[in-house]
């Protein structure tokens, strides 16, 4: 027990001075302050004490020049008025089994000496320093709040010195209230987590250098200025970086984690991206964030004990800490820039990805969006599949996909642009919608549950759902497959509300208009390469061609002199009206002329010209009211008036070298079976029957029956021709191509 009014100096004369106490050793002094220098101080079973906490000793403690202070089984303790300076390549501050604090009013600073405890506590008022080779670890064991280490300075900064050794078995907290943090070194906690913070000032780690914890522990950096990373690697563990000020990156930077959240008032630069390795993520900006992850990630919501710390206190014990709830990948007040260069993307749901100006997701992998992710602009551009589960939106919006894109959420924008290498498919509740939508398919662009029965060859007044929504114009193309999937008994269509539609498919093309309004087709047309079924209960318009080689027109008008039908092989129209009104429809053939002159046509006329089909079909369905006799017009026939009036169906220009190109002519009333002859319809039709090449004998002509067949003849599947529901169509049931 040395008890001074003066300087205690243990120091070396012609031999290395030794204090040595069986139990313990106590020294303290009321001024100029302990030195041990080149000399030893040795506890054996108790602990060494320079001053205490309450009275510490005058002036600094200082152990130096290869001094050794240990303790084999308790404590060391030096409590000190000024500095505390452990200074020297082969000075040690050693507790075998037990801890080390030390604790200056002023200064604390480690030079090329070495501090080793069960925990370590370096606690000062104007800074803490280390330099040289300087040496700082725990020894542990993990148990009991043992093998923990805490550098803090209530004011002025740390700096951890290139070279020094900052270690924790346990766990390590790095904590400056009023100064940065310097760290040009690494920082390693080998079971537990980091925690590393600037309460008023700024943390910079230099090129280079690595904080790690090797059991997949947290890492937390917090800052009241800006942080600068250079390595930090938690496993699979959380890491958070939590700044007042920018979030920026070293030349070498990495984060690798399980979670990262990050909050500041910029992550990144443009051209110096931040480089993370995360499984997931979440990010809040006051302006932009630009970031390069090398793996699959997801964007969540960081809250609760997965992104905690332990903060090692003074006497330490540690507590939890973290920086509260980090929602999302936001960017307040700027862009969100990220590419994830190595896999996927998930926007997890209740989760979001949103900036005020531009939000750009560049993906190698596939997108899946189940929560929101928004934009002033937003593009997401994939290497393979893109799938909306929840919502995408922008002023202007963009999805590119190297291979499929599923909508089943929305997809909004003033422009909304969807191009996909492979298919592009709606279920039920999928939609896009914006001021002009384009969606562009390598192969089919369909919709899931939007089906409309299909019955005896026309298609019911059901509405679909809108799987596209444009104020404007809306835009499909399916470069190699289909728009819409026709099949057997019912009608797959894509549900459209534009006020203008355009459809390109090298295969099948079937639109719906979802509301019943009507459709205008726009200039660019709707055409198929095998068949198009369009249909509305409302009337067809626009300045645009439907085109197709197998056609079905399903609408309860069209407009006059607007939309032609340029069909190659078959032509179906189904009419919703009271009667047969289809206001002039105008239907052009497969190389169609000109237009002839249709002003001295009727008002409620259809009109055919050109009609080669190439031996396919005409079929005009009428679903309500009653039908006119039609008279067939060859180009013996003809006549602009018709032989009963209104309605006309004219055809200009057969090929009169093969009368049969047109192939049947089928005028269907649905719930009757046949087709009933005014009383005064021409003998002369026999006539006309004739010079078609037909045979009279064994012709239906308009529900007429032929010479020699009886009434209640039956076809070969033992129904009357034209009987609803049998199955057939007048083409099949009848033995000639003219019915």
């Amino acid at each position: 027990d040395v008890d001074a009014t003066d300087a205690v100096t243990i120091a070396k004369g012609t031999q290395a001075a030794s204090v040595t106490g069986g139990t313990g050793v106590e020294i303290e002094t009321t001024a100029n302050g302990v030195a041990v220098d080149a000399s030893t101080v040795t506890a054996t079973t108790g602990d060494v004490l320079v001053g205490n906490s309450t009275t510490r000793i005058g002036g600094s403690f200082v152990a130096q020049n290869g001094a050794a202070v240990e303790a084999t089984a308790g404590n060391i303790k030096a409590y000190a008025n000024g500095d505390a300076k452990v200074l020297g390549a082969n000075t040690s501050v050693t507790a075998t089994s037990g801890d080390v604090v030390i604790d200056a009013e002023n200064g604390v600073e480690v030079d090329g000496a070495a501090i080793s405890g069960n925990n370590v506590m370096l606690e000062a008022n104007t800074g803490v320093t280390l330099s040289g080779a300087a040496s700082v670890t725990t020894t542990g064991p993990v148990a009991n709040d043992k093998g923990n280490l805490r550098i803090h300075t209530e004011g002025g900064g740390i700096t951890l010195g290139e070279g020094t050794t900052v270690s924790a078995k346990n766990n390590a907290t790095i904590l400056a209230d009023n100064g940065n943090v310097t760290q040009n070194t690494d920082i390693t906690a080998t079971s537990g987590t980091i925690d590393i913070e600037a309460a008023d000032g700024a943390i910079v780690m230099k090129n280079g250098t690595t904080s790690k914890t090797e059991g997949n522990g947290n890492i937390r950096y917090k800052a009241g200025a800006g942080i600068t990373i250079s390595k930090i690697n938690a496993g699979t563990g959380s890491v958070t970086l939590d700044a007042l000020g920018n979030l920026t990156a070293s030349l070498d930077s990495k984060v690798t984690a399980g979670g990262l959240a990050i909050k500041a008032n910029k992550v990144g630069e443009k051209n110096a991206k931040m480089k993370f390795s995360v499984s997931k993520l979440a990010v809040n900006s006051k302006t932009d964030v630009y970031v390069d992850n090398d793996k699959s990630v997801t964007v969540i919501d960081a809250k609760g004990d997965d992104f905690n710390v332990n903060r090692v206190k003074a006497n330490g014990a540690t507590e939890p800490k973290n920086s509260g709830d980090i929602e999302g990948l936001a960017a307040e007040n700027g862009s969100v820039d990220l590419d994830v260069t190595g896999g996927s993307l998930t926007v997890a749901a209740g989760s979001s990805v949103s900036a005020s100006a531009s939000t750009d997701l560049d993906v190698s992998g596939s997108v899946e969006v189940d929560g929101t992710v928004s934009g002033a602009t937003t593009a997401i551009n994939a290497g393979e599949s893109v799938a909306v589960n929840g919502s995408v939106s922008g002023a202007t919006t963009a999805i590119n996909a190297g291979e499929s894109v599923a909508v089943n959420g929305s997809v909004s924008g003033g422009t909304a642009t969807i191009s996909a290498g492979s298919d592009v498919a709606f279920d039920a509740d999928g939609q896009v919608s914006g001021g002009t939508v384009v969606i562009t398919a390598g192969r089919d662009i369909t919709q899931e549950d939007a089906s409309i029965s299909a019955t005896g060859g026309y298609v019911s007044d059901k509405k679909v759902n809108a799987a596209v929504t444009a104020t404007g114009k809306a835009t499909l193309i399916a470069e190699n497959g289909s728009i819409g999937l026709v099949k057997s008994g019912s009608a797959n269509y894509v549900g459209v509300e534009a006020s203008s539609i355009a459809a390109n498919a090298a295969k099948d093309v079937a639109i719906a208009d979802s509301n019943g309004d009507g459709i205008v087709v726009d200039a660019n047309g709707i055409k198929a390469g095998g068949s198009a079924a369009v249909h509305t209960a409302g009337t067809i318009t626009g300045s645009g061609t439907i085109s197709a080689p197998r056609l079905t027109v399903s609408a309860k008008s069209y407009e006059s002199g607007t939309v032609k039908v340029n069909v190659g092989n078959t032509l179906s129209v189904n009419n919703f009206n009271g009667g047969m009104d289809p206001l002039l429809a105008i239907f052009e053939a497969k190389g169609g002329r000109s237009r002839p002159d249709l002003e001295n046509l009727p008002n409620k006329t259809i009109v055919f010209y050109d009609g080669r089909l190439l031996g396919g079909d005409i079929k005009i369905i009428n679903t309500l009211g009653a039908i006119e006799a039609f008279p067939v017009q060859t180009p013996e026939l003809k006549s602009e008036q018709g032989i009963f009036g209104n309605p006309v169906f004219l055809h200009d220009e057969l090929d009169v070298s093969n009368p049969m190109a047109v192939g049947a002519i089928d005028f269907l009333l649905l719930d009757i079976p046949r087709l009933t002859l005014s009383s005064d319809f021409p003998l002369e039709v026999e006539k006309q029957v004739a010079a078609a090449g037909l045979n009279p004998t064994t012709s239906y002509w308009f529900g007429q029956k032929p010479n020699d067949a009886d009434e209640k003849e039956e076809d070969s599947d033992g129904n009357s021709p034209d009987v609803k529901g049998d199955g057939d169509t007048p083409a099949t049931e009848n033995q000639t191509a003219m019915n």
